[in-house]
């Protein structure tokens, strides 16, 4: 799979849903990607997300899907700290012990905190897809967490 995004620089984020969690750090193939404790997540380069999905890169060209919002003057998209802690929160749930309605309610109040105008519709349709999930073909999750 091509990630969409690679993190740069690492992106911490306080939630009160990660409050009272074990300090731990999450690691894929003995390389730290991120840590939490102290109410606080934190992600480590070279993390890598698809952004907001369902999305599909065309030739190396383009993105088709959900858009991830306009771009600001960081020269990221508004969804992109949103759709990263989003991500992350469902690749180590279970590690975590957040349910995927704990990690999208998280999504959601990043994107309300960032000033996404269209949090409440973009939340909406993550449960949707999440409801909707166990009744596509497999072809259609390969890749997702």
């Amino acid at each position: 799979m091509r990630w969409r995004y690679t993190l740069e620089d690492f992106v911490t984020y306080k939630h009160p849903k990660l409050e009272g969690m074990k300090p731990q750090g999450f690691y894929v193939d003995d390389e730290l990607f991120g840590s939490v404790g102290g109410g606080s997540l934190a992600v480590y380069p070279p993390y890598s997300w698809d952004g907001c999905s369902p999305t599909v890169n065309v030739l190396d060209q383009a993105w088709l899907g959900v858009p991830d919002g306009l771009v600001d003057g960081s020269g990221k998209p508004a969804t992109w700290r949103a759709s990263l802690v989003h991500d992350f929160c469902l690749q180590f749930r279970d590690r975590l012990g957040l349910s995927p309605d704990d990690c999208h309610e998280i999504m959601f109040d990043v994107m309300r905190e960032d000033g996404f105008k269209m949090a409440r519709t973009y939340y909406w349709a993550v449960k949707a897809y999440w409801f909707i999930r166990p009744y596509l073909p497999r072809k259609v999750l390969k890749n997702r967490h």
